[in-house]
C-alpha cells in the first residue's frame, strides 16, 4: 500500500511537469539547482489543452530568444555527436543554450525518493549489450533498451515502458541515480561517452514542437547543460533502433532503419593521379590518419578530392579565406555538390609538415546534407 508520504512525492512531480514550460521560459542562463528531475514532457498535438499550447508557444518563444552556440563549441561538440547528427541531418548550428543545472552523481541518491532504485551487483549482469558504458567500464547508463540474450546472442524483447525512466549507474560507488523520467513525448535515442568524466544524452522532443536536445554532463563539476535545435518538421524516433545492430542487439522485428541522410563521404587510400608532390590529405581522425585512410586530398592549390557515397568526387575551389593567423576557410564545388571547410593550423611535425583540423560540410542540390570533423597534414 502506497503511504502518505509517497503520495505527496507523486502529486509533487505532477506539479512538476506543469511548471516545466515556466523553467525553460526562465532559461538561457546558467542556473545553480540540486539533482531537479526535468522533464519535457508535452502532451501530443492531438491532445493538446489551451493551456498546453500557450505553454508550447512560450517555450518556442523563449528558445527564439536564447543564444546560438559558439562555432567552438559546434566543433567540440561534432566529433563526439556525429553519428546521431548525420543520420538525422542536423544543423548543428542551429543548437542552443537554455541553461545549466547542478547535479551531484558522485553522491548517494535520496533514498526516501519514490524512484530510488538501489544499487544491486547483479542488477543488469544479463544485459549488457544495452547499457551505455563509460571507457573505463565504472559507469553505464540505462535509457530503457530491453533485450534478452538466448544462446549466446542478444535479441530486442519489442518490450517498452510508456515512460522513460534514465538511470546513471556508478559501479565503484554502488548506486544508481535517477537521471530523467521521460513521457511519452520526450526520447532519450543515446548516450555518448567524451571520456569517463563527460557524456551526452541526446534525444528527440515527439511534440509538436519536433527538437532535438542534448544533455551535456560533466561529474566532476556537478553541471547538466541543456541544448535544443529546432526541427524543420514532425519526426520519428528512430535512432535507437538504426544503433542496436553496431551494438551487437539483433532486431526482433528484422528491420533496421536507414538514416534520413543518405549521403556519405567515404574513405580511400590511394591518391588520385593528379595529386603528385605537395598535397594536403585529411582522415577521419588520428588513428585512421596513421593508417593512411584518408576522406580528403587537395594538391596544395584549387583542386581537392572526395569520396561521395563510394565514388572519388573531384572539386574546384571557389573561395578561400583567412579567419585569423591559424584558421582558413575553404568552399569548393563539384556538379551537384558543395562543401565548405574549416580548417585549424596546429603544431608542425617532424618532417616539417603542418598537422591540420576541422570541420568539413557537405551539401548537394537535394538539400542533403553531412558534417565531419577531420585530422591531417599539410606539406611536401
Amino acid at each position: 500500500m502506497i503511504s502518505f508520504k509517497n503520495l505527496m512525492q507523486i502529486f509533487t512531480r505532477k506539479i512538476i511537469i506543469l511548471i516545466i514550460p515556466i523553467i525553460i521560459f526562465l532559461g538561457c542562463q546558467r542556473k545553480s539547482t540540486h539533482n531537479i528531475d526535468f522533464n519535457a514532457d508535452n502532451q501530443s498535438p492531438e491532445r493538446v489543452t489551451q493551456n498546453e499550447s500557450d505553454s508550447i508557444r512560450n517555450h518556442q518563444s523563449k528558445l527564439d530568444s536564447c543564444k546560438f552556440i559558439s562555432k567552438d563549441k559546434m566543433n567540440s561538440l561534432l566529433p563526439i555527436l556525429q553519428k546521431w547528427i548525420n543520420f538525422y541531418n542536423i544543423d548543428l548550428s542551429r543548437a542552443k543554450f537554455i541553461n545549466q543545472e547542478i547535479i551531484y552523481l558522485d553522491k548517494q541518491p535520496d533514498t526516501s525518493d519514490i524512484y530510488y532504485n538501489p544499487y544491486t551487483a547483479n542488477q543488469y549482469s544479463t544485459n549488457f549489450k544495452e547499457m551505455f558504458y563509460s571507457p573505463d567500464k565504472r559507469y553505464y547508463i540505462d535509457i530503457g533498451i530491453i533485450c534478452k540474450k538466448i544462446n549466446g546472442k542478444f535479441y530486442d524483447t519489442g518490450e517498452y515502458d510508456d515512460s522513460q525512466a534514465i538511470y546513471f549507474t556508478d559501479r565503484k560507488l554502488k548506486f544508481n541515480h535517477l537521471l530523467f523520467y521521460f513521457g511519452f513525448s520526450s526520447i532519450t535515442e543515446a548516450v555518448f561517452w567524451k571520456n569517463n568524466n563527460e557524456f551526452y544524452l541526446v534525444g528527440l522532443n515527439v511534440d509538436s514542437l519536433s527538437n532535438f536536445f542534448i544533455y551535456e554532463y560533466n561529474i566532476a563539476n556537478h553541471t547538466r547543460d541543456y541544448y535544443e535545435i529546432e526541427g524543420s518538421k514532425l519526426y520519428e524516433s528512430r535512432f535507437t533502433e538504426f544503433i542496436k545492430k553496431e551494438r551487437g542487439i539483433i532486431n526482433k522485428y528484422g528491420h533496421t532503419p536507414t538514416p534520413l541522410n543518405n549521403l556519405t563521404i567515404d574513405t580511400f587510400t590511394t591518391f588520385p593521379s593528379e595529386i603528385d608532390g605537395c598535397s594536403c590529405y585529411f582522415s577521419n581522425n588520428s588513428k585512421e590518419f596513421k593508417k593512411q585512410v584518408y576522406i580528403y586530398v587537395n594538391d596544395y592549390g584549387n583542386i581537392s578530392f572526395l569520396k561521395i557515397n563510394g565514388k572519388l568526387t573531384k572539386f574546384t575551389q571557389t573561395d578561400f579565406k583567412e579567419i585569423d593567423d591559424h584558421t582558413i576557410e575553404v568552399k569548393a564545388t563539384s556538379g551537384d555538390y558543395e562543401f565548405m571547410m574549416t580548417v585549424k593550423h596546429l603544431e608542425q611535425s617532424e618532417n616539417k609538415t603542418i598537422f591540420q583540423s576541422g570541420v568539413i560540410t557537405l551539401t548537394d542540390k537535394k538539400g542533403r546534407k553531412i558534417t565531419k570533423s577531420f585530422y591531417g597534414e599539410c606539406g611536401c
